[in-house]
């Protein structure tokens, strides 16, 4: 079994829809991505998942960006964000050969806060 890991930083802002505090405000933060993946085989170059491709997915259609138009109709909690993103991932995996699977996704909002969705099997 192969594990790997991408760590990788996005520019966001969002406001939290319903939130009695100060995130109820449009803010940013420097989010830091963590995806894992596991699987047996791998593709022909010897990669269980290419790093650059799956840090270009994300980051295309994110860095930079209001989360709270990004994930329409989502409220862009860190816990939704990371959902979301291990859902896109794991449509990617489903077009490979090889059919990697996203195992984690860690999304840190701040240095000390992050979420983690792990999918169930």
């Amino acid at each position: 079994m192969f594990t790997i890991s991408k760590k990788f930083s996005l520019e966001c802002a969002h406001s939290i829809e319903g939130h009695p505090g100060e995130c109820k405000r449009l803010h940013g933060h420097t989010y830091r991505i963590r995806l894992t993946f596991q699987g047996e085989m791998l593709d022909p170059l010897g990669m269980l998942v290419d790093f650059g491709v799956i840090k270009r997915l994300i980051t295309e259609k994110y860095d930079h960006k209001d989360l709270n138009v990004c994930l329409e109709n989502v409220n862009p909690t860190a816990e939704n964000f990371a959902k979301v993103i291990w859902e896109e991932i794991t449509a990617y995996c489903c077009t490979l050969p090889n059919k990697p699977r996203c195992i984690a996704v860690e999304v840190w909002e701040t240095p000390t806060s992050k979420a983690v969705y792990t999918p169930e099997d």
